[in-house]
């Protein structure tokens, strides 16, 4: 028998996937694209078992995305072909779904005879894609992205905290030397 799974609106799944990155440490930029191309990647019908390997691998988020960045940047004379040696790629569902979450055209051809990743971004294209409104994800998935979102928020609440700490002790320093 499958995993239960609950249907949950688009942004949702995309805002709980950001925060669970942050959970892990990725940087804020790459959480977001990481939460973009979860919700893809569910969309799509993909099974949850390479993204329980990926929330073990925050490494691995920033190299995606980071990936995705400079294929970006190296596209920004509008349509472009890069190749990526299929055997620098992991997870390579993901890596598509973090192109298909651009807000470009991507295209990804793994069939190349050199064993290589051809990819094509064109620029001055809108993506194809289109966003359903609600995406199945699974109960054991939420569950863990929850839990990495709760840690983020406890990150951020106990590093504004420790800002408000710190400024009531130097506070109180400047108060106490001066009277």
């Amino acid at each position: 028998m499958g995993v239960a799974s609950k249907s949950q609106p688009w942004g949702e799944v995309q805002n709980i996937a950001s925060l669970a990155a942050e959970g892990l440490g990725v940087k804020p930029t790459h959480a977001f694209r990481f939460g973009a191309a979860l919700a893809c990647y569910l969309s799509d019908g993909f099974g949850p078992k390479e993204l329980h390997a990926i929330l073990s691998a925050p490494d691995e988020i920033d190299h995606l995305c980071a990936l995705v960045g400079d294929l970006v940047e190296g596209s920004s004379t509008g349509q472009v072909v890069h190749e990526i040696p299929s055997n620098s790629i992991q997870h390579p569902e993901l890596l598509w779904s973090f192109l298909k979450s651009l807000p470009c055209l991507a295209d990804v051809d793994c069939a190349s005879p050199s064993k290589a990743w051809r990819v094509r971004l064109d620029l001055s294209a809108p993506s194809q894609m289109r966003r359903p409104a609600m995406i199945d994800l699974p109960a054991d998935l939420h569950k863990k992205l929850q839990v990495l979102a709760d840690r983020a928020l406890e990150m951020r609440d106990g590093s504004s905290g420790l800002r408000g700490i710190s400024a009531m002790e130097i506070d109180g320093q400047a108060n106490g030397s001066s009277g």
